[in-house]
């Protein structure tokens, strides 16, 4: 029998949508001059570099937190596998 999974389809179009946006984005770009494609990947350069400080940015919080709140353990790799192979 086959259930339709709502979740998964709706995914696959997702999937698809953005393919089909960023193949779009793609051929206009490539119909810019080329002054223009070098400062648009120049441009989206600095913005992926902006996101990663960000998103690392959050991490470095998240870290402190679980530090602070005592939800890091510490020890040498032995000691992780030895703990990974008790549990």
């Amino acid at each position: 029998m086959f259930v339709y999974n709502h979740s998964l389809a709706h995914l696959k179009r997702k999937v698809y949508n953005m393919s089909a946006t960023i193949n779009a984005l793609v051929e206009e770009f490539l119909d810019l001059p080329l002054d223009d494609q070098e400062y648009a990947a120049d441009l989206l350069l600095k913005q992926l570099i902006e996101s990663r400080r960000e998103h690392l940015a959050t991490r470095v919080i998240e870290a402190r937190s679980n530090y602070h709140a005592g939800r890091i353990m510490s020890g040498t790799f032995d000691k992780l596998m030895e703990d990974l192979e008790n549990n």
